[in-house]
């Protein structure tokens, strides 16, 4: 449904329970949003207005996220049955996990120990003119080395004692 230029979408209540379902089955709000006949900029113009519509909003996205977690475990840990043809027929079933799937998981609930890790390392060939502590604590969080201290155009972790 066009929207005329300036004029807001109305999004009656009926409109908006619609869309926080949809929203809830599928995680897209702006699919959810266009299957109402509305864009998503209207919801979200919606949800600058509302804050109760968008607490609505961030419950239906949660909910959404644990439906789709719970699928993952199902299908790493439980599996899914898989047909076996031969000839065009179904001759037998087969139980299939997904290890990529329990390894997001594992990523997700235990980064500690499965996260992958990645190291960078800046050259020291910069320089900065403001030496206050501040300049030096937000080039250190704009490296990435939080915590860390500012010598001499080097940025030194503190767990890096090597």
């Amino acid at each position: 449904m066009p929207n005329p230029v300036g004029k807001p979408y109305k999004l009656t209540p009926e409109k908006q329970a619609k869309i926080l379902d949809l929203l809830e089955q599928t995680g897209n709000l702006s699919a959810s949003a266009a299957a109402c006949g509305v864009t998503g900029r209207a919801v979200y113009a919606l949800m600058a207005r509302e804050p109760d519509f968008r607490k609505q909003v961030d419950d239906a996205r949660e909910k959404a996220c644990l439906k789709i977690e719970q699928e993952m475990i199902r299908r790493g840990l439980t599996g899914i049955e898989k047909g076996i043809y031969y000839q065009g027929e179904r001759v037998a079933t087969e139980r299939e996990y997904s290890d990529k799937l329990l390894l997001a998981l594992a990523k997700s609930n235990m980064p500690h120990r499965y996260a992958e890790r990645s190291v960078a390392y800046v050259q020291n060939n910069f320089s900065v003119d403001d030496t206050s502590q501040r300049a030096k604590e937000r080039l250190a969080h704009l490296l990435g080395i939080e915590g860390g201290d500012y010598i001499e155009g080097e940025i030194i972790r503190a767990d890096d004692e090597n």
